[in-house]
């Protein structure tokens, strides 16, 4: 075989390879309950009620996801980014220590940072969160978050 044909078809097999990888990232990373966490921020924020109730669980009450849209949205327009911290997982639950950090604000130069309890649960394939559950750990930290700035 010639050079430039082994050339060629090394390249080819590179391509397949690298195509079939990024393929496989692509469909995995709406998977697991990380996903979830990180699809109900994005459809929160862009007011995407349909697409939330893919991502929550089917027992959520509509005032457990008004909550945390609401929070979310205060959050994101102080700068907010969200960075997972720690999970424990059952079998069927995770819960997960999302941290929230808030730059420096001209009134509050500081800052803050805080971790926010997420529960997600498994319904067959699909990982989803628990609204009720959710709002109900961040309803009971919120009175030591006020101080802050007013979040």
């Amino acid at each position: 075989m010639k050079t430039g044909h082994r050339r060629l078809l090394a390249i080819l097999a590179a391509t397949l390879l690298a195509c079939l990888t990024v393929g496989v990232f692509y469909q995995l990373q709406d998977y697991g309950p990380e996903s979830a966490i990180r699809r109900f921020n994005e459809l929160s924020l862009n007011d995407n009620d349909e697409g939330l109730k893919m991502v929550i669980a089917e027992n959520a009450q509509v005032s457990s996801v008004v909550f945390l849209k609401q929070k979310l949205k205060e959050w994101y327009q102080y700068g907010a980014t969200m960075q997972l911290a720690q999970m424990e997982r059952t079998d069927n639950e995770v819960r997960a220590a999302v941290l929230f950090t808030i730059p420096p604000q001209p009134d509050y130069p500081l800052g803050t940072q805080w971790a926010m309890i997420w529960v997600v649960v498994r319904r067959g394939k699909s990982w989803l969160v628990d609204a009720n559950k959710t709002a109900t750990i961040l309803g009971d930290t919120l009175p030591s978050l006020r101080g802050a700035q007013g979040f």
